[in-house]
Parts: C-alpha cells; sequence; structure tokens
C-alpha cells in the first residue's frame, strides 16, 4: 500500500500554535482547540475573580480541586504551548544544565514568568525527580507548594500491602484535599465529581472507538487533544462534556457510511509533548494513532463503592502512567495491540528523562522478542519542524510496517 502524499516541510507552521487552526471536517474540534489556547488565560482571569487556582498534574488532584470550586490549571499545559525562550530562560536563571529534561525547563521558564499571578502548586514526589527539584527550587521563588507523596507499586505487591500502600495514598490526598479545602473535606461532592469524571472518560472511550473507525475524519494531533482533557476538562467540564457529546454525534453519523480504511494503526506509548510536527507527519504518512497507553491508563476509572478519597488512592496504587511503570503498561500495550490490530508501537520520551528511557528498554525489548515493530523517537520542546533525526526514523517507520 502506498503512503500518503507528504507535504513539503517548508509548508509546515513554524509554531505549535499554528497547528491549532481551522478544521475541514469537524469545526467542534476547533472548540477543543479554543479550550486549550485560553486555557491558562481562563485560569488567570479565574484568579483575578477570586476564585481559587492550583497549578496541578491534572489527574488525581482534579475531582478534589473541582469539588472545591477551585480551577485546575495543569503544569504540562502550561509548557505544552511554551516556546525555546521558556526553556532557555529556566537554563539561565537556575543554571539548569541543557541536559535536564526540556519539558520541565519549559515548565520552569513559564512559572517563572507568572510567579506575580497565583501561588499555589501541587507537587506529586513520585512523578519526577527533576521536577521534585524544580518546585523545591520554586518555593524560593515564591511559590506556595504543597507536596503528595504517592508511592510506587513494586512487582507481586498485592493483598495486604496494596491495602497499605491505600492506607497511606489515601492520608495523602486526604491531607491535599483538606489544603485546598481550608482543613475540611467535602465527600458528597467530591464523589459527584468522581461520578462525572468517570461519565466523561466513558465518553472519551466512545469518542475515541468511533475515531479509530474513522482516522480521517479527526487526526491525531486533534485526537490527543481530546485525550489531554479527559481528566483536568481544561478547567471547564461542562464544556468539555458537550464537545463529546457533539464529536461523537458527528463521527457516529459518518460511521453509517461504509469506507474503505487505508491507514496503518499505531500504538502510541510515553509522552504526548510540544513536537507538533511529529503527530502531523504521522498523519501525511498514511498512519494514525489507535491507542494512546500513557493517556489510556488515565482513563481507567474510579470505584464509585469505595469512599471517595480511597478510590483515588486506589486508583493511584494501581498505576495511572507514571506509577507503575513498564509492568503496568505491558498488559495494555498488548491488548491494544490486539484490539487495534496495530502494526507497530511508537515510544516518545523527552531528551533527558531517565524514567522513560529505562521504562522504554524494559518495554522495547520485550515486544522484540515477540517480533512486534517499535520506534523510540526522543522529543524536546523545541517550536516549529521536528527535529531531523526524528523526521528520518519516523519516515523510514512507517515505510516498514506499512510495506511490511
Amino acid at each position: 500500500m502506498p503512503l500518503h502524499k507528504e507535504k513539503s516541510r517548508l509548508d509546515v507552521p513554524l509554531n505549535q500554535r499554528d497547528y491549532l487552526k481551522s478544521h475541514p471536517k469537524s469545526p467542534t474540534i476547533n472548540r477543543v482547540f479554543e479550550l486549550s489556547l485560553t486555557y491558562i488565560q481562563r485560569a488567570d482571569e479565574a484568579h483575578k475573580r477570586g476564585q481559587k487556582v492550583y497549578y496541578g498534574g491534572g489527574v488525581y488532584d482534579s475531582p478534589i480541586l473541582h469539588a472545591n470550586d477551585a480551577f485546575p490549571c495543569v503544569y504540562n499545559e502550561l509548557g505544552r504551548l511554551a516556546g525555546d525562550d521558556s526553556v532557555a530562560l529556566a537554563e539561565e536563571h537556575f543554571q539548569i544544565p541543557n541536559e535536564t529534561c526540556s519539558m520541565v525547563k519549559a515548565t520552569m521558564g513559564e512559572l517563572l514568568r507568572r510567579k506575580n499571578s497565583f501561588k499555589g502548586l501541587i507537587a506529586y514526589c513520585s512523578l519526577c525527580e527533576p521536577y521534585n527539584t524544580a518546585f523545591e527550587v520554586l518555593k524560593e521563588e515564591g511559590y506556595d507548594v504543597y507536596s503528595v507523596d504517592l508511592p510506587y507499586r513494586a512487582a507481586g505487591v498485592n493483598d495486604a500491602r496494596f491495602e497499605s500502600l491505600v492506607d497511606f495514598s489515601e492520608k495523602e490526598l486526604t491531607g491535599l484535599a483538606e489544603w485546598i479545602g481550608g482543613g475540611r473535606v467535602d465527600e458528597e461532592r467530591l464523589a459527584e465529581e468522581i461520578r462525572r469524571t468517570n461519565l466523561i472518560h466513558a465518553k472519551v472511550r466512545r469518542l475515541l472507538d468511533l475515531q479509530v473507525a474513522n482516522p480521517d475524519y479527526i487526526g491525531t494531533l486533534e485526537t490527543m487533544f481530546i485525550w489531554n482533557g479527559a481528566n483536568h476538562h481544561y478547567g471547564a467540564p461542562e464544556e468539555y462534556e458537550d464537545i463529546l457529546d457533539q464529536l461523537i454525534a458527528e463521527l457516529e453519523e459518518v460511521s453509517a457510511i461504509e469506507r474503505k480504511i487505508d491507514r496503518v494503526p499505531i500504538v502510541w506509548c510515553g509522552g504526548r509533548g510540544q513536537e507538533f510536527g511529529i503527530y502531523k507527519l504521522l498523519d501525511d504518512l498514511g498512519g494514525y494513532i489507535s491507542k494512546w497507553t500513557m493517556a489510556g491508563r488515565l482513563l481507567r476509572d474510579y470505584d464509585e463503592s469505595l469512599p471517595p478519597l480511597r478510590a483515588i488512592a486506589y486508583n493511584n496504587v494501581l498505576g495511572m502512567g507514571g506509577p507503575g511503570g513498564a509492568k503496568d503498561q505491558i498488559p495494555f500495550l498488548e491488548q491494544s495491540l490486539e484490539d487495534t490490530k496495530s502494526r507497530g508501537i511508537i515510544f516518545y520520551g523527552y531528551f533527558g528523562c531517565s524514567f522513560t528511557s529505562v521504562n522504554f528498554e524494559v518495554i522495547k525489548n520485550h515486544f522484540a522478542h515477540k517480533g512486534t515493530p517499535s520506534l523510540v523517537l526522543d522529543g524536546s520542546f523545541q517550536i516549529g519542524d521536528p527535529s531531523g533525526q526524528n523526521v528520518t526514523r519516523l519516515k523510514a517507520f512507517m515505510e516498514m510496517v506499512t510495506n511490511g
């Protein structure tokens, strides 16, 4: 099967915001991009109105923040639309080595620019060691950092040991909820937010199932931004859910028309960074993402039969992307490959990220023994064209899985 015709790299937009422009088939997608492009602005506006606003991780903390009428400003999203100047600012001001993860540096640069705005920041000690160090340094810039120590679950930890980790996580999350809620936890309201999050998860899963059956309707970058909002909803849960409903209706209508699919399904594993040209190139080469593995773990529903904070703690200990590592991702990857008949896996990590480099090596070796083609891409938070090395390697990979 021939590859889709590529567009000249001279036609690639010069910065990542230029990728988030009018979608010719689905006008509703423009609303997703609008939510993302106005996300930080709306956080600032909420702060000026007197609403509580916190920088957070966008997963475990989102239901807690929404339950306290607080606006979740996810620091990953803060860095996603940042430019090279943010990375340079962080390197110069904090004397950060060049080899440190670019995502962390982009976030730090943006937070340094914004230190005269809201100050509350939620840090997860198990998430990323460079982020831990960064947040400690940011305390000196006036940020009010609350650290949550969520544990990793080692292989073979079950039964009583597993429950002890849930006990510890629940205690940590209770402290966070009390910090945000002024010393109290509204469990009834939190239970409502968990139910809403589960409902939104179901709608995202439905939408992405429809998208896999119609990969020409919504592109890879558009799909990524839908995934990104599954837990924090870009601070606008009602509007985000309405967007999902409209997209589902569009795709259900498109699905009623039988058509031949000639795109190559690929599973994505790892980060979802700023190098938007990679997603466009994948589409241009006739591929599409059938499953987003890291994000797939982030769509694990909460157990509504448990008290709300324990339900959040339980999901953390099970492993949601970072916590759990390779042992948590491999079964999901295997199931994803089988369900979607995907022809390979793309591993996307950031320069200087020790967690993903080790994790990817374990997973890649596992699937190499099974004969599954895979590709590791080292990404960064640069803007504009993807790196020449990544372009060359992605082209070669797609040629292999298409004609192999």
